[in-house]
C-alpha cells in the first residue's frame, strides 16, 4: 500500500488497526484482513488536533471539543483502485478552492497532484488523462503530477481514465483572458482607431484643399498676369506695324505717287480697324486672322516692285469659322521673313503661307525664298545691329507665355533650306497650334 507522504496528517495504531487522516479522508486499515475502508466525516482535516479509535467509533479532538463518529464505511470493496486529487497549485502556489474558479491570464502555470491507492489483490491498472477535447495520454506510473505551462486563456477541463474506466475525479478552471484581448476592449481599440483615421483623413483633406486653393489662386494669378503681358505686347506690336506702314505711305507722298498712296491708305486704314478689333480678344476665329494677314501682305506687296509674290492656301479640312487661335500670332513670322530674307535677296521674292490640319493641331507652313538666317546675322552684324528684331523677340515671349498657361503647347520649328552645295534656299517656319487651345 502507497500514500503521499505531504498528504498524511496523524497516523495511530491501535491494536490490529491503523488510521490514517489525510487532506480529504480518514482511512481504516485492518491489518489481519489487510482491508482498507474510507471513512467519511464531515470534519475538515486541519480542524483535528488528535484522533482515537474505540469500539467501532473514532474519538476525533477539535478546537471546539471532541467530536464521535461511528464507522461508516464507504469502500467496502478490497480489489478497488483509489484515485483522489490531492493539491492543485497556480504558478506553484497551492490552491485550496480550485474547481469551476477563475485564474488572472499570467496565473497560467498549473500543476496538479494526485495519488493511487491500492490495498486490495489487483494489480495498477495504466493511468490516462487528456486536457479538454486533446488526445488520452498516458501517465508514467512513477509520475504522480501533471504539468501545464503557458496555458492560453479559456476554459479547461483535465479527465483521468484508470484502464477504460473514466474516473469522477475531473478538474475544471478557466484561464482568463487579459483586457487587451475582451471584446470591449478591441472594440474600442477599433472606436479610437477609426476615429484617428476619420480625422487624420478630414485633416488631410483640409490641407489638401487649403493647397488646392492656393495653387488655384497661384494659376489665375500666373494666367492674369500672362494675359496682362499679352495684351502689353499687342499694344506694344500694333505701333511697331503701324510705324512701317506709315513710312511706306509717306514714301509714297515723298514721290508723288497719290493713286497708290490712296490705295495703300485704304487697305491700312481697314487693317489698323481689323487690329485694334483683335487686340481686345484673347483668341479669335481663323479667318479674322487669315483676313487681316492677306491686307498685310498686299501692304507689304505695295512697297516691293513686281518681283514679290506671295500664295496663302488653306486646306479644305480645316473649318476658319470654328477653329481659333491667339490673335496676330502667325503676321509677325510673315514680317520676319519678308524683313529679314526676302527684302535682300535679288530677283523673284516668293512667300508661301500653307494651314492644313495635323491630327489635333492647325498646322501653318510659311515659306520664303529668301538669303536665309545665316545671311541675315551677317548683314546684321556688318550694319552693327545688335538688337534683335522685335516682332522676334515679341512672339518669343508670347509662345513662353501661352505654353506656360495651357497643358497644350504651341510647337515652333525653324528649317534652314539649303542645296546641295551648302547656298541657302531661303527659311521655311512650321507652326502647330492646338486646336481647342
Amino acid at each position: 500500500m502507497a500514500f503521499p507522504i505531504n498528504d498524511i496528517k496523524f497516523v495511530r495504531q491501535f491494536s490490529s488497526e491503523i488510521i490514517i487522516l489525510s487532506s480529504r479522508f480518514v482511512h481504516y486499515i485492518n491489518l489481519t484482513s489487510m482491508r482498507h475502508h474510507i471513512v467519511d466525516i464531515n470534519i475538515s482535516s486541519s480542524a483535528i488536533h488528535d484522533l482515537y479509535l474505540e469500539n467501532g467509533q473514532i474519538y476525533f479532538l477539535t478546537k471546539e471539543g471532541i467530536v464521535v463518529s461511528k464507522l461508516n464505511f464507504k469502500n467496502e470493496n478490497p480489489d478497488e483502485t483509489i484515485f483522489q486529487i490531492n493539491q492543485f497549485r497556480v504558478n506553484e502556489i497551492p490552491q485550496q478552492d480550485f474547481q469551476n474558479k477563475t485564474f488572472h491570464h499570467k496565473q497560467n502555470d498549473i500543476s496538479i497532484h494526485f495519488s493511487m491507492l491500492d490495498f486490495g489483490s489487483v494489480q495498477l491498472q495504466p493511468l490516462f488523462y487528456k486536457l479538454n477535447d486533446e488526445d488520452w495520454k498516458i501517465i508514467s506510473p512513477e509520475n504522480r503530477s501533471l504539468q501545464f505551462k503557458a496555458l492560453s486563456p479559456g476554459k479547461y477541463i483535465v479527465t483521468f481514465k484508470l484502464g477504460n474506466q473514466i474516473l469522477i475525479s475531473d478538474v475544471r478552471f478557466i484561464i482568463g483572458a487579459p483586457f487587451w484581448m475582451n471584446w470591449w476592449f478591441i472594440l474600442l481599440c477599433i472606436t479610437i482607431v477609426s476615429i484617428a483615421v476619420y480625422t487624420y483623413y478630414k485633416w488631410q483633406i483640409s490641407l489638401l484643399s487649403g493647397q488646392i486653393k492656393l495653387l488655384n489662386q497661384k494659376v489665375e494669378l500666373e494666367q492674369s498676369l500672362g494675359k496682362s503681358i499679352l495684351t502689353s505686347i499687342k499694344s506694344q506690336m500694333n505701333p511697331h506695324f503701324f510705324y512701317n506702314a506709315l513710312n511706306t505711305i509717306q514714301a509714297y507722298i515723298f514721290t508723288n505717287d497719290k493713286r497708290n498712296a490712296s490705295v495703300y491708305l485704304g487697305k491700312f486704314s481697314k487693317l489698323t480697324r481689323m487690329i485694334l478689333e483683335m487686340s481686345e480678344q484673347e483668341f479669335i476665329p481663323l479667318q479674322s486672322e487669315i483676313q487681316a494677314l492677306t491686307l498685310y501682305l498686299e501692304l507689304e506687296k505695295m512697297r516691293f516692285d513686281d518681283d514679290f509674290v506671295f500664295e496663302l492656301k488653306v486646306d479644305h479640312s480645316v473649318d476658319v469659322e470654328m477653329i481659333k487661335i491667339p490673335s496676330m500670332l502667325i503676321q509677325p513670322y510673315a514680317e520676319n521673313a519678308i524683313k529679314h530674307g526676302l527684302m535682300h535677296r535679288r530677283g523673284n521674292k516668293l512667300l508661301s503661307i500653307q494651314m492644313m490640319k495635323d491630327g489635333q493641331f492647325l498646322k501653318v507652313i510659311i515659306d520664303d525664298n529668301g538669303i536665309g538666317r545665316a545671311k541675315s546675322e551677317e548683314m546684321k552684324k556688318v550694319k552693327q545691329e545688335k538688337h534683335t528684331s522685335f516682332s522676334t523677340r515679341a512672339n518669343e515671349q508670347r509662345l513662353e507665355i501661352l505654353n506656360k498657361n495651357y497643358k497644350q503647347k504651341v510647337v515652333l520649328e525653324i528649317e534652314d533650306k539649303m542645296d546641295g552645295q551648302g547656298n541657302s534656299l531661303g527659311t521655311q517656319v512650321r507652326l502647330f497650334i492646338p486646336i481647342g487651345l
